[in-house]
């Protein structure tokens, strides 16, 4: 069956477009080579004329559809195609995920379900399978979930960052709707409790006169609240017995649907700030030296491993720059940015946990974005929970990595192989190559990490390996080589000079020999992280990188 797009059009047809039926057949040739295709390829494949082909690719280049080697050889898909698949897969993922599982669960009892989510910081019941029955409770599709009344609603709350919560309590203006509907916010506050302590949440004849429902949470891959199942059963047709049932029932379908949207990496989009949870009292304001200790004492409150040294590089490297968010009660969060030549590195972001879900963080970013608004490429490195913030402000995701963690126990590492320290002498080499490989020059910050652990800076004519020492670990990295062999050598110089300290290596996921040598030397899984970029020009994730200079530095 022919795949290109000019085989399904017609013969004749008035409103036919040739320049986009050229650019979809230069996209799906793209499409077929992963490695990249040339110009002089993408011409014997398309049929068209080389000067037309590069005016399409310049302008698809231009807003982040199309990248090209360093070598301007080959022409490769962007990172924003991405952002157009996850747009039609976000919009469909959950409700399509938990419907098997919310149906099963409809069957088992026969009694009708629901499927609500969060949409724009407020729960909507979005599915309904209904029961057969003549008695049976119909679910209303598009009703707003009450937060404090309904079974859905409560399952979802309970959940919510604190202070989401305290502004649910806070701009609660809701009705009565029936006579045991609790509107005392010390009370809700308790039923919340409750539900995150047991796992399920129950309306008894709250909200409707003869109904009883049960609802239990729905998490999305990264842990955050997205939305709730439920079933709703006559009161004449509810016993303990069948309670303890649809319990048992109610936390294996979420189970399963959690499990489900954690295979397929899903993350919901959505803002609670649409209520009002954006603190007004936060001011942002630019970061100074004497903020330090307390974006260290946000690092420790979070057991990150910063020090005051990596902090200084934030306030002080060429066109850096640092923001706090403060309130009446001091500083609650830290952002920093760095630029490497062309590309904008976000360094850091970081919120106390008790003002996630305040807007803090969403400030704070909007600040950094600002200052690089006229940069072409900006690139991240993000935490689970945190790419949600990053995918809403036109981040997408571009590559996996696993921080691996061990004690450098020197009997594990061999130190023979090729690698030597590495000499100041050494340095304009490594600049040169690292500048090929990282897409961007940082030769300041390799550099730095040189003066400050030089220990950790290994060479040969494989690659190059840094390091620098931090509050809970030593980061190796980057480390960079030609083949996984040499990055091994490298590394295990490094890591043998640890004398036993605690190390991380913070590695592409994509290299399976590599990180099961790893494993094999003691290392474990900490976490992941998740490269993201936003623009053209951001250089995909080479190959030969074995560890990077950790997410403060990419």
């Amino acid at each position: 069956m022919c795949q290109n797009v000019a085989c399904l059009m017609p013969t004749v047809d008035s409103h036919h477009i040739e320049l986009i039926s050229k650019t979809l057949e230069i996209v799906e040739a793209l499409r077929d080579s992963p490695d990249g295709l040339s110009l002089q390829q993408l011409a014997g494949q398309t049929g068209q004329v080389k000067s037309s082909i590069h005016r399409i690719l310049r302008s698809l280049a231009r807003h982040g559809y199309i990248d090209q080697d360093t070598r301007g050889a080959a022409y490769r898909l962007g990172v924003q195609f991405l952002v157009l698949a996850k747009g039609v897969r976000a919009a469909s993922n959950l409700v399509e995920l938990a419907q098997p599982h919310s149906r099963k669960l409809m069957a088992t009892f026969n009694e009708s379900t629901y499927i609500a989510v969060l949409r724009g910081g407020r729960g909507v019941f979005v599915d309904v399978q209904e029961t057969r029955r003549d008695l049976r409770l119909i679910g209303p599709l598009g009703a707003q979930v009450q937060f404090h009344t309904t079974a859905a609603g409560k399952a979802m709350a309970a959940f919510f960052p604190e202070e989401k919560r305290r502004a649910v309590l806070r701009h609660l203006q809701a009705a009565a709707m029936g006579p045991r509907t609790s509107v005392e916010p010390e009370r809700i506050e308790r039923e919340w409790e409750v539900v995150r302590r047991v796992g399920y949440a129950v309306n008894d004849e709250k909200t409707i006169a003869g109904a009883v429902f049960v609802a239990g949470p729905v998490f999305d891959s990264v842990d955050l609240i997205c939305g709730s199942i439920s079933i709703g059963v006559p009161k004449s047709r509810y016993s303990g017995e069948l309670r303890k049932r649809i319990i048992a029932a109610l936390k294996e379908c979420c189970g399963r649907i959690n499990g489900a949207l954690k295979a397929v990496e899903y993350i919901h989009e959505n803002s609670f700030e649409d209520e009002g949870s954006r603190n007004a009292s936060t001011a942002v304001r630019p970061m100074t030296a004497d903020d330090i200790p307390a974006g260290l004492a946000l690092c420790r409150a979070s057991r990150w491993n910063q020090i005051e040294d990596d902090w200084r590089v934030f306030l002080e490297s060429p066109g850096s720059g640092c923001f706090v968010a403060e309130n009446e009660r001091g500083v609650l969060g830290t952002a920093a940015f760095l630029r490497y030549d062309k590309l904008a590195w976000i360094a850091l972001m970081l919120v106390d946990a008790r003002e996630r879900g305040s807007g803090a963080g969403t400030q704070l970013l909007e600040h950094v974005l600002a200052q690089l608004r006229d940069e072409g490429a900006a690139g991240l490195d993000a935490t689970p929970a945190g790419e949600p913030l990053y995918r809403r402000h036109g981040f997408v995701k571009a590559h996996r990595l696993l921080r691996m963690k061990s004690k450098a126990d020197r009997p594990r590492f061999k130190a023979g192989g090729a690698a030597r320290p590495m000499a100041q002498a050494d340095l304009p080499q490594v600049f040169a190559r690292d500048r090929e490989i990282f897409g961007a020059d940082r030769s300041w910050l390799l550099q730095a990490l040189f003066r400050r652990a030089p220990q950790c800076a290994w060479i040969s004519t494989e690659g190059y390996c840094f390091g620098r020492p931090g509050h809970l670990y030593t980061q190796i990295g980057p480390i960079v080589a030609e083949r996984e062999a040499g990055a091994r050598d490298l590394a295990s110089h490094s890591l043998f000079a640890q004398h036993g300290r605690p190390c991380v290596i913070d590695a592409p996921d994509s290299a399976p020999g590599w990180l099961s040598w790893l494993e094999s030397a003691g290392f474990i899984e900490e976490r992941p992280f998740i490269r993201m970029h936003r623009g053209a020009g951001a250089k995909p994730l080479s190959p030969r990188v074995y560890g990077i200079a950790g997410p403060e530095f990419g």
